[in-house]
């Protein structure tokens, strides 16, 4: 059986790698939403950043950062996404 946390974790995946493809610096969201990019690993692809971010604020690492504080910052951008909404 999945938590509510690991789906919630797994559409914000989704999304961010739809909306933000060249990764965690893709529009500056990482650090917008209170995540160090110190912590991040740039030598993979975008998809694979993300992987690593969302781990990282899972664990509760990542900098000043909440799923919560990513999900604020992406949909200031993005406004008008109906993805937001399975969250």
């Amino acid at each position: 059986a999945r938590t509510h946390k690991t789906s919630k974790k797994l559409i914000l995946f989704e999304i961010a790698c739809k909306l933000y493809p060249r990764g965690v610096e893709d529009k500056a969201i990482w650090q917008r939403a209170g995540g160090d990019l110190s912590l991040i690993n740039f030598n993979t692809t975008g998809k694979g950043q993300w992987v690593e971010a969302l781990r990282l604020v899972d664990l509760g690492g990542g900098g000043n950062i909440t799923f919560e504080s990513l999900i604020s910052e992406m949909q200031l951008d993005f406004p008008q996404n109906k993805d937001f909404q399975d969250i």
